[in-house]
């Protein structure tokens, strides 16, 4: 037996960037607003599902050439997110997210290999996630071949689902 339902998705997104760009420096503002709704409805399945979720993001980095072979880009970020589920315990559950980074980049002379390394510290609701390092790397072999690599440090944050569904969600979940 085959059901029939109503579905609705709507999203806006809103950005805006600003950047100064110096002889030896760049600086980078950058804010972004999201909204995204859905919505499905199955009235012979008893389906009523609505969600919404609110984004704000704003970000500032500062990247600076210290000469041809060597440059440094250092930044903060914050997050805002806000949900509204039928599905969730907690009806509106909210998050706030900052994080700080910085990267050191290095390329040879002939400019065909490069080096990164760098570093990022977050906080989710106030608290440490682990810290981030990693190191990466690209070459140039020939004008057909090139390779790059990353080692790096990484870590999972529990969805709102992971967290607020209801019956399945868990609030006592860390970071993995």
């Amino acid at each position: 037996k085959t059901r029939v339902g109503e579905k609705a998705d709507e999203t806006v997104r809103k950005n805006m960037n600003w950047i100064d760009m110096g002889n030896e420096s760049i600086i980078q503002i950058r804010n972004g607003l999201f909204y995204e709704r859905l919505f499905f409805q199955d009235a012979t399945a008893g389906i009523d599902a609505q969600s919404r979720t609110w984004t704000s993001r704003s970000e500032v980095e500062w990247t600076n050439t210290i000469t041809k072979q060597h440059a440094i880009n250092v930044g903060a970020n914050y997050a805002y997110l806000k949900a509204n589920s039928t599905g969730y315990d907690n009806e509106s559950p909210t998050q706030n997210r900052a994080a700080v980074f910085a990267m050191y980049h290095w390329k040879n002379a002939s400019e065909k290999w490069a080096t990164q390394l760098a570093v990022r510290q977050e906080w989710i609701a106030g608290n440490a996630t682990p810290f981030i390092p990693s190191v990466g790397f690209s070459g140039q072999l020939n004008k057909e071949l090139a390779i790059n690599g990353t080692i790096a440090k990484s870590y999972r944050v529990p969805t709102f689902n992971d967290l607020f569904w209801r019956l399945q969600g868990n609030q006592s979940l860390l970071s993995e």
